[in-house]
C-alpha cells in the first residue's frame, strides 16, 4: 500500500508540472517557444513513463477491490475468460459487490512491460550468437498484450527498454531518429542481421557438442538456438533438416549410435528417440557399476586365502595393515593436535564461496569451462578430414577460367567482331554528309537549314561494281590475315613450343655426353645442379615435397623414418595408419609409430613416390639429418653408391662392356692420391660381366720395397722391421760396447724391443736432412748404402 501511495503522489506532482508548463508556453515569445520545444522532446520520455504508471495505478486499485487481479497477471484457480479486457473504473464498485464465480471472472492486466514480463522478453544487446528474429517475436507478443492503443512514440520507448549494449547505442546514434516502430525494427535488422552475424553464428555452431553428463533436452535447446541463428531467412523445412543433421552428428558416441541405428525421419522423432535411449543408458550404466563393483569384491574375497590375508602388526588382527589400524589411531589421537598457526578459515563454506577465488579460477570465467576443447572439430588432432562437407577457403575452391587473354581463340573472336560489325553497318543507304536536307543530326532548336528552300533534289552517289567488289575483297583479306595470325599463335603455343623444347633438351644432353673410351667405363654425373655427393656420415641434401632437407642413407633400416615436427614442416597432409605398429631401434628399444604418408622424394635428379613412417620424437639428436632413408626406398632408386668417394651414379650411365676374344677390359676404379708414382700397385683387376662387377682373385703380391713405401707414412718403425726381416740382422747396442761387426742375428725376446729404440747419430742426422717432398725415395737410397756397408762387415 505504501508503494501505491508513493506512485499516486508522483503522478499528482507531474500533472501540476504539466499544467504549469502549458500556462508558461502561452506567455512566451517565438524564440522562447523554440527552446521549449527542445525541452519538450526530452520530456516526452517522462510523459510515457507517467502514462504507464497511471495504467498501473488503475490496475492496482481494481485489484485491491477484489476483482481477482494479481500482479503476476493470473486470476483465480477456476476457468477464466481468455479475452483480455480492462473494466472501466466506474463499474469497479459493482464488480466488487458481485460474487466471484467462473462466469464473471476476467483477467485485468495493465502494461506487461511494467508487470514483470520484462524477463521473458529479455534484453537484446546485438550479440551475433543470439537470434534477432526470436527477440522480435517475443517483443511483439508482449506488445500485443496491451489492450489500450499506443502511439508510435510509446512503442519506441518500450523497444528501447528492451535494448541494451551495442544495439541501444546504434539506435540512439541514428540520425534522424526513427519515427515509427517499423523503421526502428528495419534499422536494427539491417544492422545486426547480415553476413558477419551469420559467420559468427556459424563459428559458434561448429563448437557445439553434447558435453559428458549434459541432458539431451539442454543440448537440443542450445543447438536449436545456434542453428536458427545461422539459418535466418530459410524455410522451416530446410531448418528442420539442418537441425536433424547437426543433432545426429553432435550427440555423445553411445547415444549417437543408438539414434542413428533407428533411422529417424525428422528432427522431432530423433529428439524423442534420443531422450528414450538416454534413460535406458543411464539405467544400464548405474546397474553395470553396481554389478561390476560387487563382482570385484566377491573375487577379492574368494581369491584371498587365509595364508595371504593381511595381518596388522599393531593389534595382531587380520584384515588390515598397521596404517589402517583403528586402535593405533585411537591411542594416538591426542598427540596429533597441531597448533593453529596461519590456518585458513574453513567455516561458512569457505571453499564454496566464489568470492574467495581469483578471477581466473572462478567458475563464471569463460576459460573455466574450456575443458572439453579437445572434443571440438577445430581443436581435434584429426582435423584433416576427407569428408566432402569440410569447409574450404574461397581462394582454394576457385577454378581458373579456361579462357585466357593470351588464348588464340579469344583473338579470333575479336577478329570476327571487328569484321562483322562494319559489314552490318554498311547495309544502309549512303548519304552525303554535305547535304543539308539529309543531315543525320537532329537539332532541337531552329537552325539556318529551316529557312532554306529546296529547288532540286541532289543526285545520289552511285557506286560502281568494281568499287563494291573492292570493299568485299578488303574485308575478306583482313579476315584471312587475322585468322592466319591466330592459327600461327595456336600452333606455336600448343604444338611447336613443346617440340622445340624437346629438341633443345636433346641437343643439350648430346652435347654433355662424353666420348666412349675403350678401356674404361663411362661414369658421369646424372643431373647438373643437384647434390650427388654424400659426406663422411653418408648424409646428403635432398628434396621432399619440394623442400630441401638433409637425409641419412641407411641400408640397415627397413623403412624410411622421420619425426613429427619434421613431418609438419614437410606438409604431409594425407597420413594413414602405418604398416608397422612399432620399430625396434638401437638397444632393442621399441618405438611406436604414429602413421605414414606418401611423399615425393628427389635425390640426385631422380624423383620417386614413396612412403615415410612418422615417429613422435625426432630422429637425430645432433641435428645433422632429419630423415632416414631406408632399404625399402633405396631399392627403388636407379642409382649406384660409391662407398669410397660417396658419389651417387646413375644406373643407366654405366654401360656394359663386351669381351674381345677372351681378353677382358681392365677397369680403373680408384686411384690413391698418396701413391701416384706406384700406379700398378693400386689398380684392381676387376672385370665386368652382365650382372655387375667381379673381383679377380689371382692378383700379384706387392714387393717388400713397395710395402715399405706404402707403410712408411703410417708406421715409424716400418723401415727397421723390413731391414731386420730381409737381412736377418739387428742394430748394435752401443750401451754395452757392441759394434756393427759383432752384432748378431735379431733376438726374439722382449729385450729386443728395448734395444731397437736406440739409433745411431748418423741415422738421426740422415733422417733430419731428408727432403720432405721425396722422403720415401731418399730414405730408401740411404738404406741401400747402409746395407752394403753392413754386408761388407759380415763376410
Amino acid at each position: 500500500m505504501e508503494l501505491e501511495k508513493e506512485q499516486i503522489l508522483q503522478i499528482q506532482r507531474l500533472n501540476i508540472l504539466e499544467e504549469g508548463m502549458e500556462n508558461v508556453e502561452n506567455n512566451l515569445t517565438k524564440n522562447e517557444q523554440k527552446i521549449v520545444e527542445i525541452i519538450a522532446k526530452n520530456a516526452r520520455k517522462l510523459i510515457d513513463k507517467i502514462e504507464s504508471l497511471e495504467a498501473k495505478v488503475e490496475v492496482l486499485e481494481n485489484g485491491s477491490r477484489g476483482s481477482g487481479f494479481s500482479l503476476n497477471g493470473h486470476g483465480s484457480n477456476e476457468s477464466v475468460d481468455l479475452n483480455l479486457k480492462t473494466k472501466p473504473p466506474e463499474k469497479s464498485s459493482e464488480a466488487a459487490e458481485k460474487p466471484i464465480t467462473g462466469e464473471n471472472v476476467e483477467i485485468m492486466i495493465g502494461d506487461p512491460f511494467l508487470n514483470g514480463l520484462m524477463t521473458p522478453v529479455g534484453v537484446y544487446d546485438g550479440n551475433p550468437t543470439s537470434s534477432f528474429s526470436k527477440f522480435f517475436q517475443r517483443f511483439m507478443d508482449a506488445l500485443n498484450l496491451i489492450i489500450t492503443p499506443l502511439n508510435e512514440a510509446q512503442k519506441l520507448s518500450r523497444l528501447k527498454v528492451c535494448l541494451g549494449g551495442r544495439a541501444r547505442a546504434e539506435l540512439d546514434a541514428k540520425v534522424p531518429q526513427p519515427a515509427t516502430l517499423q523503421e526502428a525494427i528495419d534499422f536494427l535488422q539491417e544492422k545486426f542481421v547480415n553476413g558477419h552475424s551469420r559467420t559468427v553464428a556459424r563459428q559458434a555452431l561448429s563448437i557445439i557438442k553434447q558435453a559428458p553428463g549434459e541432458r539431451v533436452f539442454e543440448f537440443a535447446q542450445r543447438l536449436n538456438d545456434a542453428v536458427r541463428a545461422v539459418m535466418i531467412g530459410y524455410e522451416e523445412n530446410t531448418i528442420q533438416q539442418r537441425l536433424l543433421d547437426e543433432f545426429l552428428d553432435r550427440l555423445l558416441p553411445d547415444l549417437q549410435f543408438e539414434v542413428k541405428a533407428s533411422r529417424p525421419e525428422d528432427y522431432c522423432k530423433a529428439f524423442e528417440i534420443a531422450e528414450h535411449f538416454e534413460l535406458l543408458l543411464n539405467e544400464k550404466r548405474h546397474r553395470h557399476q553396481y554389478v561390476d563393483l560387487a563382482e570385484k569384491m566377491e573375487a577379492l574375497a574368494i581369491n584371498r586365502s587365509r595364508e595371504t590375508r593381511r595381518l596388522c602388526y599393531y593389534c595382531h588382527k587380520p584384515g588390515h595393515v598397521i596404517a589402517d589400524c583403528r586402535n593405533r589411531a585411537r591411542k594416538n589421537y591426542k598427540s596429533r593436535q597441531y597448533n593453529n598457526y596461519a590456518r585458513r578459515n574453513y567455516q561458512n563454506n569457505y571453499w564454496e564461496n566464489r568470492n574467495n577465488y581469483r578471477d581466473e579460477y572462478n567458475r563464471d570465467n569463460r576459460r573455466y569451462n574450456d575443458r572439453n576443447r579437445g572434443n571440438y572439430r577445430e581443436n581435434s588432432p584429426n582435423n584433416y578430414s576427407r569428408s566432402p562437407t569440410r569447409r574450404v577457403k574461397f581462394s582454394e575452391s576457385r577454378v581458373a577460367s579456361p579462357l585466357r587473354i593470351s588464348s588464340p581463340y579469344l583473338l579470333t573472336i575479336f577478329a570476327l567482331i571487328a569484321i562483322i560489325s562494319p559489314t552490318l553497318a554498311s547495309y544502309g543507304a549512303q548519304i552525303e554528309m554535305n547535304c543539308p536536307v539529309y543531315s543525320p543530326f537532329i537539332f532541337k532548336e531552329k537552325t539556318i537549314n529551316d529557312n532554306w528552300k529546296m529547288t532540286r533534289l541532289p543526285k545520289e552517289s552511285i557506286l560502281t561494281a568494281s568499287y563494291a567488289s573492292l570493299l568485299t575483297i578488303n574485308q575478306i583479306l583482313i579476315f584471312l590475315a587475322l585468322l592466319g595470325v591466330s592459327t600461327v599463335l595456336f600452333l606455336l603455343m600448343f604444338f611447336i613450343k613443346p617440340i622445340l623444347f624437346k629438341i633443345i633438351k636433346n641437343l643439350r644432353n648430346n652435347k654433355n655426353k662424353r666420348h666412349e673410351i675403350e678401356n674404361e667405363i663411362k661414369v658421369a654425373e646424372i643431373a647438373a645442379g643437384y647434390d650427388n655427393v654424400c659426406d663422411e656420415w653418408f648424409t646428403i641434401k635432398t628434396k621432399i615435397n619440394g623442400k630441401e632437407i638433409f637425409c641419412l642413407l641407411d641400408s640397415g633400416a627397413h623403412v624410411s623414418l622421420t619425426g613429427r615436427e619434421t613431418a609438419e614442416k614437410l606438409e604431409i597432409k594425407e597420413i594413414f595408419s602405418a604398416d608397422l605398429s612399432a620399430i625396434v631401434g638401437i638397444g632393442n628399444k621399441i618405438v611406436p609409430t604414429l602413421g605414414q604418408g606418401e611423399i615425393i622424394f628427389q635425390i640426385a635428379g631422380c624423383e620417386i613416390l614413396t612412403n615415410l613412417v612418422i615417429l613422435e620424437n625426432e630422429i637425430s639428436k645432433t641435428g645433422k639429418y632429419d630423415v632416414i632413408i631406408g632399404r625399402e626406398t633405396l631399392k627403388s632408386l636407379p642409382l649406384f653408391l660409391d662407398l669410397q668417394t660417396g658419389k651417387l651414379i646413375a644406373k643407366s650411365l654405366i654401360k656394359n662392356c663386351r669381351t674381345n676374344e677372351a681378353e677382358k677390359i681392365k677397369l680403373k676404379l680408384v686411384e690413391n692420391v698418396k701413391l701416384k708414382n706406384n700406379r700398378d700397385i693400386n689398380k684392381n683387376n676387376n672385370y665386368q660381366i652382365k650382372n655387375g662387377l667381379r673381383i679377380q682373385t689371382n692378383l700379384p703380391q706387392p714387393s717388400p720395397k713397395q710395402t715399405y713405401q706404402k707403410n712408411t707414412q703410417l708406421y715409424k718403425n716400418a723401415r727397421k722391421k723390413w731391414v731386420e726381416d730381409k737381412y736377418e740382422i739387428r742394430p748394435p747396442n752401443f750401451t754395452t760396447g757392441e759394434t756393427a761387426k759383432t752384432a748378431g742375428p735379431p733376438e726374439k725376446n722382449n729385450n729386443y724391443q728395448q734395444k731397437i729404440r736406440f739409433q745411431t747419430s748418423k741415422q738421426q742426422t740422415g733422417r733430419a736432412k731428408a727432403n720432405k717432398k721425396g722422403k720415401a725415395e731418399s730414405e730408401w737410397t740411404m738404406l741401400q748404402g747402409k746395407m752394403k756397408i753392413r754386408n761388407g762387415a759380415h763376410p
